[in-house]
């Protein structure tokens, strides 16, 4: 995945992470508590949800918010300073980039959709299952093998980048 497509994803979703804190059990209210810009980044996304999604939206911020919380401050300091940096990224893109970056996003989490759709309930259990799996794998790990991991992955989606701009 490109970092422009990164940083689209990650201005919304750091926008939206931030003001979750606030996050009261009316939706409404939420979304009262987000600055103009957010709402603006959000409209769209907010008004297609019925009540109880708007909900289960705000739990989830919440839960975010309470895992960063209950991570250690050398975590949550890396978490802030890679958040900085993708802000800044974001903010040094021209327009067009922007676009671009925006338009990359919805064309890959359109591709994941109908990846999803096509899949059986039994593929879709299989994959949660693996998911999971790994994740817990990934949890048990030190935090620098965890870093080590990151770096190899970043690596190779520069590579895949690499390949398919060329």
């Amino acid at each position: 995945m490109k970092v422009s497509t990164l940083l689209a994803a990650g201005a919304v979703a750091l926008g939206m992470l931030s003001f979750a804190a606030q996050a009261q059990d009316d939706p409404q209210k939420f979304w009262q508590t987000l600055s103009p810009e957010a709402q603006a980044a959000l409209r769209d996304q907010w008004e297609g949800m019925s009540p109880e999604e708007q909900q289960d939206w705000v739990q989830h911020q919440k839960d975010r918010r309470a895992a960063f919380e209950s991570m250690s401050p050398e975590e949550q300091a890396r978490i802030k300073n890679h958040r900085e940096q993708r802000r800044e990224e974001w903010a040094s893109m021209s327009p067009e980039e922007r676009e671009q970056s925006i338009a990359d996003y919805k064309q890959k989490k359109a591709d994941v959709q109908a990846r999803w759709d096509s899949m059986s309930d039994a593929e879709k259990d299989a994959w949660l299952q693996h998911r999971e799996e790994r994740n817990e794998a990934i949890r048990e790990k030190t935090p620098e093998e965890r870093q080590q991991l990151k770096e190899n992955l970043e690596k190779r989606k520069e590579a895949q980048d690499h390949a398919t701009s060329q």
